[in-house]
């Protein structure tokens, strides 16, 4: 799967196309130099690179800014999927690409269809060699499959006494009924945040999603 890297940085921008394999290289050099990195529940991957330079006798702070597009967006990791790459993960440098297909050096090894399907999807790469390492887009994949944030439904018009909520074709609320619409982003991990409305709890809820998948792009 390539991606469509936009590079901006001294009054210029620059379109190419790089492979799964050469993105995974970028994202690795720019955590190097310290780079700042970031992605979005698109699995769009922003790398910003700051640096001094000499401007006459004083310095000025330029930006290098990389932008890593999925084509097209990878779709969201199966179960068996998420297994394959956890035990790839684990292998660490023992995993594999064998002569059948097949990734190996770990216990359960993973069939060459499924491999083929993990390659295709960039999900993991042949990183030097037949050595597997997982790849950009797999890194977001597993961390989203983790955190299936999402927001509750918000109660609206209900009764105060006994909770008891509108019908479904009820159009209008009766004079006995207060609205409640107060809304909580949850995720499997733990995390919860309550808001007053349903949008202000999506913000939570996005910001803990690319918390988890920036953390997710640090462990390349």
């Amino acid at each position: 799967m390539p991606y469509a890297m936009t590079r901006i940085g001294d009054g210029t921008e620059t379109v190419s196309t790089v492979t799964d394999t050469q993105a995974l290289r970028i994202l690795r050099r720019a955590l190097r130099l310290h780079a700042a990195v970031a992605a979005d529940k698109h699995h769009t991957v922003a790398i910003t690179r700051t640096r001094l330079v000499l401007d006459g006798d004083d310095t000025a702070e330029r930006r290098t800014v990389f932008t890593l597009r999925p084509v097209p967006r990878p779709p969201r990791l199966t179960r068996t999927q998420y297994e394959d790459l956890t035990r790839i993960r684990q292998a660490g440098s023992r995993a594999r690409v064998l002569a059948d297909g097949r990734i190996g050096g770990m216990f359960c090894q993973v069939p060459p269809a499924a491999a083929a399907r993990l390659f295709d999807r960039g999900l993991a790469v042949v990183d030097g060699g037949d050595h597997v390492a997982i790849g950009v887009a797999g890194l977001l994949a597993m961390a989203a499959y983790r955190h299936p944030v999402r927001t509750t439904v918000p109660r609206g018009w209900h009764d105060s006494e006994n909770g008891r909520l509108p019908t479904t074709g009820q159009h209008r609320r009766h004079p006995y009924q207060v609205p409640d619409f107060s809304c909580t982003a949850v995720c499997l991990c733990g995390f919860r945040a309550a808001a007053d409305r349903r949008p202000f709890a999506a913000v939570f809820a996005r910001d803990h999603l690319e918390e988890v998948l920036r953390d997710a792009l640090l462990t390349a």
